[in-house]
């Protein structure tokens, strides 16, 4: 009887986990047929430079969300690492991304990539930088970018200035290599030929002294004020102008920056300011509309222009996959990104010769808290 009773019992039990086993079975996921990419970023999420690191990531994952809701047949392996702003970060974050699988490399902002930056090209991955300089990647076959930068920038100061008809430029720089290329070696000298004076001056990115800086420039009177720097640069010099009031308007240029500042300025520090910008940040379409009430869903802001180029530039490695047989090699990918030839969000996505995405940048002014197409681009 007890030899019966256990024997049910074995049963019983083997006939628990077979069916354990089955579940477990069933449950596994049935193999994919999507073509795996896997893209490591190796950017600023804290410290000083975070906020670009941050609009980097937040738009790279908000694309990947909707890779993933369309069925795209990519799957996208993201490998989001912070290197705090600190170039020997990056390179620690770079040895240990480069132990694995890497099919394209990102990184940001400009000392963090210039730390790694011949390393990446050693491996010859396809690799995304994001920075600001003029002719960052025109030498570099495996380099791309899809960030706003001051190779297309310029133009627009050129094409304001012409409009105002200003003779006298006060210009506020920060002290960056990238900075100073685009003053230095583009902007002022074809002023110059055009007989416009300038005068600048340059501080430290770090600085806390903007009054100073705006005093000197006060000094020589100018009819035209552009500034340069990062966000909490912009902040600084936009109130140290409100100071001694000199902000009259139409006669206050910014960079690209100025959208980051305003989000941190109040609407009466903003009124009148003149900005280079994406068209991004100033055209109103339905589907760029729905796309940022998406946006703001998930993360509860308003999407920056960086997040913008973010989003976009995954669709472009999304779009290279789908047209590769993969695994592909280095080569392989590079002429395909190259081939790019799709719509984004910010507008047509396709290279210039140098690597870079083509550009449609576009003059705003900021009326009643609201950033609208400048009149200069309306006339011109």
């Amino acid at each position: 009887m007890k030899s019966k009773k256990l024997g049910l019992i074995v049963g019983a039990v083997i006939i628990i986990v077979a069916t354990i086993v089955g579940i477990r079975f069933a449950q596994k996921p049935t193999p994919t047929s999507e073509k795996v990419v896997r893209v490591a970023f190796n950017i600023p999420i804290t410290g000083p430079f975070g906020i670009y690191g941050q609009t980097i990531r937040d738009g790279a994952l908000f694309a990947l969300d909707n890779l993933n809701r369309q069925g795209s047949g990519i799957h996208l392996e993201l490998d989001i690492e912070d290197n705090a702003g600190v170039p020997h970060t990056a390179v620690t974050i770079f040895q240990k991304q480069t132990f694995g699988k890497v099919d394209v490399y990102v990184s940001g902002v400009k000392p963090q990539t210039m730390a790694i930056f011949d390393r990446v090209l050693e491996e010859g991955y396809p690799y995304f930088v994001w920075i600001f300089d003029a002719y960052a990647v025109d030498k570099y076959p495996t380099v791309f970018r899809t960030w706003v930068n001051y190779k297309y920038e310029p133009d627009k100061y050129f094409q304001y200035i012409n409009y105002r008809k200003a003779k006298r430029v006060g210009i506020a720089i920060v002290n960056m290599p990238h900075t100073l290329e685009e003053f230095e070696k583009i902007v002022i000298p074809k002023l110059k030929e055009q007989g416009v004076e300038t005068f600048t001056e340059i501080y430290e990115w770090d600085t806390k002294n903007y009054k100073d800086i705006i005093v000197k420039l006060r000094s020589h009177d100018p009819d035209l004020y552009i500034l340069n720097g990062f966000q909490e640069n912009l902040v600084g010099l936009v109130k140290a102008l409100r100071t001694y009031a000199l902000v009259a308007d139409g006669n206050v240029l910014g960079s690209y920056d100025l959208l980051d500042a305003a989000k941190v300025l109040t609407a009466e520090e903003l009124e009148g300011l003149r900005g280079v910008a994406p068209e991004f940040n100033i055209a109103q379409t339905p589907q760029l509309t729905e796309w940022k009430k998406r946006f703001k869903a998930k993360y509860n802001r308003d999407p920056l222009y960086t997040d913008a180029y973010a989003y976009d530039m995954i669709m472009i490695i999304a779009d290279a996959a789908k047209r590769l047989a993969l695994p592909a090699t280095s080569e392989q990918w590079i002429r395909a990104l190259m081939e790019t030839n799709i719509d984004g969000i910010t507008g047509p996505l396709a290279f210039d010769d140098g690597g870079d995405l083509i550009l449609n940048l576009k003059v705003g002014h900021y009326i009643n808290g609201s950033f609208k197409l400048d009149e200069s681009e309306v006339e011109k």
